[in-house]
């Protein structure tokens, strides 16, 4: 029986309601670095008794583990995936990476200078939302979560054309363990591309970097489902690993957020009934506890006296709050009705997560000699944001969204491909119905 759509909307409104709540921790987190409204008193709340940038990174990841592969199996086609997600992504993106450098060139917007000491990278990196895995700065500073979704993507695509579909747990377990022993001095940041390290001498370990993907992508390719599928496996594979590897974040925390997007998985295939319960809870145990001790043997920290956030047990604890309020909003999925603004909040959340910043970085703060400026600064970049990407989700996303059904239909009417799959859990807990998944970007 197919639920009503107020049942299903109810059923997928958790998601959207913590996408809205960790996109505006998000921008509060980055608001909070600027002044007036940057206080200690503000920094406390926001950086030190629960870091609202890390929460938001990883609550994002996990939402997004859990409803791309719900996305890719409704499809039940990769080109159908692939079209979906490029329309959801790159418009907005295209938009706003212009709209910066037309501020930047009126000067209504800072830039670092050394941003363009490498044009063509930093075209090809923004254009291709790659940014960071290929050695380029951001025209968008949020930007750099991007890649990190776009390579879970890819190996979840790989992941569905193999015998490892539902293997979830494995993947999670793996990375977890991995994190614990993922120190820089075993792989280099920046090892393909070496300019994008402070330091010009910065040679890193690129033939380590290429031989594990190469590694990877052999055992993609080897059990795969059918020829063709064992080159895309291998191409993809390949490319996706070496690109991750690549990262200019730490190790230990890129290798992290790789196993929350698979725990967000494992918890999908909990809902899913196509794993046994005890293994998942297993799985998200040992995750939050391999990232806490991750974060111990590897984070260096960065706060200050008055800023505690960036501090080991700051992001520990993001990793284990971040994973109870998805567990908890999850358990009340089909209990409550989720209130209408945060589901709303939600539907715009990447607008908000990624125009934040530009208003941040483009709208002056209230000056000093106005009562109460800093409180006043927090409503207009606060206000601006949220005005700015309801438009911009009204105009640009849910356009892009509805094009991109139309060119997913006409390849699927042009190229005769596979009908979407059906759900493969029972319909009254499948999370396979839900629309085009909005992107998950953290802080």
């Amino acid at each position: 029986m197919t639920p009503a759509p107020q049942a299903t909307e109810n059923r997928l409104g958790f998601l959207d309601v913590l996408r809205g709540i960790a996109a505006l921790l998000v921008a509060l987190y980055h608001i909070g670095n600027a002044a007036p409204v940057g206080t200690p008193g503000f920094w406390w709340v926001s950086h030190s008794l629960l870091n609202f940038g890390s929460f938001g990174v990883m609550l994002f990841f996990i939402v997004s583990g859990y409803i791309i592969p719900a996305s890719l199996e409704r499809r039940g086609s990769l080109v159908e995936f692939w079209i979906g997600r490029v329309f959801r992504l790159v418009p907005l993106f295209w938009l706003l990476s212009a709209a910066v450098v037309v501020l930047w060139s009126l000067k209504l917007l800072p830039l670092p200078e050394w941003i363009f000491n490498h044009p063509f990278v930093v075209l090809a990196g923004n254009a291709s939302l790659m940014t960071n895995f290929i050695g380029a700065p951001h025209l968008l500073a949020p930007a750099w979560t991007l890649p990190y979704e776009i390579c879970f993507y890819a190996l979840t695509s790989v992941i569905f054309v193999t015998r490892f579909r539902k293997t979830s747990a494995a993947f999670a377990l793996f990375l977890g363990g991995f994190a614990l022993i993922a120190a820089d001095t075993f792989l280099i940041d920046s090892a393909l591309t070496p300019w994008a390290h402070s330091d010009p001498n910065h040679v890193g370990n690129p033939v380590r970097v290429l031989a594990i993907a190469a590694i990877i992508a052999a055992a993609a390719a080897l059990f795969a489902k059918g020829k063709g599928m064992a080159l895309y496996a291998a191409g993809v594979g390949f490319v996706a690993v070496a690109l991750f590897l690549n990262r200019s974040w730490p190790l230990h925390q890129a290798v992290i957020f790789l196993s929350l997007m698979f725990t967000g998985t494992v918890i999908y295939r909990m809902a899913a009934r196509q794993m046994p319960v005890w293994l998942g809870w297993v799985t998200i145990g040992f995750v939050a506890v391999a990232s806490c001790v991750s974060f111990r043997l590897h984070f260096k920290s960065w706060g200050g006296e008055d800023m505690l956030g960036g501090a080991w047990w700051t992001e520990s604890v993001a990793v284990v709050v971040a994973l109870a309020v998805f567990l908890a909003a999850h358990a009340l999925r089909n209990r409550i009705t989720w209130p209408a603004v945060l589901q709303w909040l939600g539907r715009i959340s990447y607008s908000v997560y990624l125009i934040h910043w530009v208003v941040l970085m483009s709208v002056p703060a209230v000056p000093d000699s106005v009562p109460g400026n800093a409180i006043l600064s927090l409503i207009v970049w606060v206000g601006l944001t949220l005005g700015f990407s309801q438009i911009t989700y009204l105009l640009v996303e849910r356009p892009s969204v509805r094009l991109g059904r139309k060119v997913a239909q006409w390849a699927r009417d042009r190229f005769q491909l596979s009908k979407p799959a059906q759900p493969v859990i029972p319909r009254q807990a499948s999370p396979a119905d839900a629309p085009e998944p909005a992107p998950v970007l953290p802080s």
